[in-house]
Parts: C-alpha cells; sequence; structure tokens
C-alpha cells in the first residue's frame, strides 16, 4: 500500500500566502524539493493548487528537470466544482473520493499532496494521509495573511525534524490514529 505525503511551506506564524514578500528560494531548500518531487510516483492535488501550479509549470523548463519532473508526473485532482477532462497529465476525481484515493495508495508507492487545505482535511479525516511536511521559513509576516486553518482538530505526532543552512526548518508530522 502506497502512502500519502501532504507537504507545503509557510513562515513561522502560519502564514501560507503573500509567498511574494516571505519566500526566498534557497538551494538547500530548492534540493529537499526536488528530492521529495523525485521519490515520488505521483500528485494529489485539490482545485486550487492544480490550478495554481498547471498556470506557472505547464510551460517551465529547467536544468535540473524538476519542471520536467512535474510536469510529466501523474496528476489527479479533487473538485467539487471542476468538470471535463484536465490538461497537464491530470485526472479529474471524480464521485467517492475516499474510494479513488484508496485505488490510488494501491497503485502508486509514493503520492504527495501539495498544500493543506480542504483535501489535506479530508485525508486525515479518512485516515489517508500518511505524513505531513512542513517547511517553516524564519520569517514573521505579522499583519494579514492567509494562516494554517483546518475545519477540525487534528491531532499529529511529531516524526522527524530537519534544520537546513539557509535556516528553513522542514518538520515531518504523522497523525495520530483514533
Amino acid at each position: 500500500m502506497g502512502r500519502i505525503i501532504a507537504t507545503f511551506q509557510m513562515t513561522l506564524d502560519g502564514v501560507f500566502d503573500h509567498v511574494d514578500e516571505w519566500y526566498v528560494s534557497a538551494d538547500d531548500e530548492q534540493r529537499a524539493s526536488h528530492e521529495l518531487l523525485f521519490a515520488s510516483d505521483a500528485l494529489l492535488l485539490g482545485r486550487e493548487t492544480y490550478e495554481g501550479l498547471s498556470a506557472y509549470w505547464m510551460r517551465q523548463h529547467d536544468a535540473l528537470g524538476f519542471a520536467d519532473r512535474l510536469n510529466a508526473i501523474p496528476k489527479f485532482v479533487v473538485s467539487r466544482t471542476r468538470t471535463g477532462p484536465l490538461e497537464w497529465n491530470a485526472t479529474l476525481i471524480e464521485g467517492d473520493v475516499e474510494a479513488a484515493v484508496c485505488d490510488l495508495k494501491g497503485r502508486f508507492d509514493t503520492i504527495v499532496s501539495y498544500g493543506f487545505g480542504e483535501l489535506g482535511a479530508f485525508l486525515v479525516e479518512h485516515g489517508l494521509l500518511d505524513e505531513l511536511r512542513v517547511g517553516v521559513f524564519p520569517h514573521i509576516h505579522g499583519g494579514s495573511g492567509l494562516r494554517l486553518t483546518s475545519p477540525r482538530p487534528i491531532g499529529l505526532r511529531a516524526a522527524g525534524m530537519h534544520v537546513l543552512a539557509s535556516g528553513i526548518t522542514i518538520l515531518s508530522y504523522v497523525p495520530r490514529r483514533t
């Protein structure tokens, strides 16, 4: 049975939008992202994440092959509002999302889900998320900005921590199974 790793980046005070104000590209962080993507077999995305990533990455290329890998990897998109075929080597999950994700876990070894919104909470609630990996940037945004929230409490257990030379801390958690 495969595993699902949800991953996202945020500031120390939990802001994950306004990335142009706090995200600083660092070689070690890019290397960690590269390693995770190349270790995965598929991506599981919510609609908003799919739309944001595809709009940018669909036409990108880079010397390290990150863009080519991201463009080629099979993607599965959960949405209540999208219909029809999707671009960017993506398949829309329709109907029973829990059954579809269980099927994906049976077909793929490592599935990465970028972001942690409704889809992430759904995966935890249904016992489908195996790891939550958070890149915490050494920045306090303050003021406005979307902060990490969840529609329900989610119990987690620390599974690892790696402090990069850039100051970014990668935290790994696994859901507590009740």
